[in-house]
């Protein structure tokens, strides 16, 4: 039992550890591959969601995503309510 728990342990570790050089390889990759493309100027815009329990924080979406996602948020508060009181 001992020998499988630390060959599991070791897999593990090595899992990881491949991960990260994945990582970090892809990373690399990335940026030489974006500091060769030369001075071209480019427009990153992100967008996203995050939920804290049921309040979602919202950005990049403008005025509509706001709405949508206020929406959103009441059903989810109505459903919680009639749900669990």
């Amino acid at each position: 039992m001992l020998q499988t728990e630390a060959l599991l342990s070791f897999i593990g570790f090595i899992l990881i550890f491949v991960g990260a050089m994945l990582l970090v390889i892809g990373m690399t990759r990335r940026m030489a591959q974006s500091s060769g493309d030369g001075e071209q100027d480019r427009e990153h815009k992100s967008r996203g969601v995050v939920l804290i329990g049921p309040i979602p924080i919202v950005w990049g979406f403008g005025n509509r995503g706001r709405l949508i996602m206020a929406v959103l948020f009441v059903l989810v508060m109505v459903v919680w309510l009639i749900l669990f009181l």
